[in-house]
């Protein structure tokens, strides 16, 4: 199976299509268009996906009337006619139906879902089914159980009573749960060719896999509110989950402090006797003592937010997850993840840095992009040869530092 999307409206109609150069009368192929044609040229039987993601233009729409009856043709302004093959299918993600006339919802098939009308029991059985096995997987039944009890009055509570940085929406809060949790349980998945986990290897990761949860969920869906909100968020969770009818008091958090200022030591590196058990973040890194010959700028003196989010964002990036770093002016988003790119990477990646305000057009983009990378041949570019570009930031005034792996 083989998918490619595109969002419609992050292009102008000429990239969307194609487009007649108005100095030379040169034709270039639009993104749909190449897309298109490599899906119908491809001779396997495998299934093809056209996925428009992103909201509807009455214009960009109403240009694919040949395609979406029975003709299933592709008309361009160039003369070409490119027919979709019995394999392909084109699938519209859309945002909203806003400029949507009658004739495109018909056409297109398009049927909108509220968000809490699918609820997040699907996405729960998507994650618990495809969960590796070899010590994870076989605590399924447990970790859906934890996720059964709070979560869903943890997504009630945070859009009654919390304010949020950014504005964020169930089903991507929960995503996100998950993709943390898969991020904290890597290291205990064995591929192929590795030896398995042993037996005590197993019981010891099913003892700490609630924890981890609990960790997930905090910092996923209690991630996005602001300071006063996670004051809130640590007297409902620890009240919520004493509650909720599972035997979790070995597994929660410290009494001590709120439930940011924990993380669980899974290799009992820290903790106190060499077990797994819940350390604070400033037990995990060494004491901090100052370059002398480093410049004054490049001094970073780690604190527990710089160590937690760096945790965190660390996680993440191992386990080739996106991230997006919320917060006030001030807070150290873009120093921590410059930080992260230029010094705690890997030697085969290149870090990429840039910069985006309002007025940054797509066109603007591509061209950044392009100039960083290196031109292999004709409309091919990629990273110096042994190299991979495996973070992108870019940061502006509104209080965002997005990290993009690749």
């Amino acid at each position: 199976m083989r998918v490619v999307a595109l969002n419609p409206k992050s292009i102008t109609m000429g990239q969307l299509y194609g487009e007649f150069d108005e100095n030379t009368h040169e034709w270039t192929d639009g993104v749909l268009a190449c897309y298109m044609r490599e899906c119908s040229e491809d001779t396997k039987p495998d299934k093809k996906w056209i996925m428009f993601d992103g909201p509807v233009d009455a214009v960009w729409i109403e240009n694919m009337n040949t395609v979406l009856d029975d003709n299933k043709k592709l008309c361009l302004v160039s003369g070409e006619i490119i027919q979709l093959s019995a394999s392909m299918t084109m699938m519209f993600e859309v945002e909203d139906l806003a400029v949507a006339s009658p004739a495109t919802v018909s056409r297109c098939g398009m049927v909108y879902m509220e968000p809490t009308a699918l609820g997040l029991e699907p996405l729960l059985t998507s994650w618990l089914a495809r969960l590796p096995p070899g010590g994870v997987a076989e605590n399924s039944g447990k970790l859906g159980a934890i996720f059964n009890a709070l979560v869903p009055d943890a997504l009630r509570f945070l859009r009654k009573n919390l304010k949020e940085t950014v504005t964020t929406v169930n089903n991507n809060l929960v995503a996100s749960c998950f993709g943390l949790m898969d991020s904290l349980t890597k290291p205990f998945v064995r591929g192929e060719g590795e030896d398995p986990l042993t037996a005590d290897e197993k019981v010891k990761l099913g003892g700490f896999l609630p924890s981890l949860m609990l960790f997930s969920i905090v910092w996923s869906l209690g991630a996005s509110c602001d300071k006063a909100g996670r004051t809130l968020f640590d007297e409902w969770f620890r009240k919520h989950a004493a509650e909720c009818g599972l035997p979790l008091e070995g597994a929660m958090f410290p009494g001590e402090g709120t439930v940011y200022d924990w993380v669980y030591d899974t290799d009992g590196t820290f903790a106190e006797g060499g077990a797994p058990g819940w350390v604070g973040w400033m037990a995990t890194v060494p004491e901090f003592k100052c370059d002398p010959d480093r410049p004054f700028s490049e001094i970073i003196v780690p604190t527990a937010d710089t160590v937690r989010y760096t945790y965190v964002v660390d996680k993440l990036v191992a386990n080739q997850r996106h991230v997006l770093c919320v917060g006030e002016t001030g807070t150290g988003k873009t120093l921590n993840v410059s930080n992260k790119l230029l010094n705690d990477m890997p030697p085969e990646v290149q870090p990429v840095f840039m910069t985006f305000s309002a007025r940054t057009s797509a066109n603007q983009t591509q061209d950044i992009i392009d100039a960083k990378m290196d031109k292999r041949r004709k409309g091919v570019f990629g990273p110096p040869a042994g190299k991979r570009v495996s973070g992108l930031v870019g940061w502006v005034d509104y209080g965002f530092a997005f990290m993009r792996c690749s």
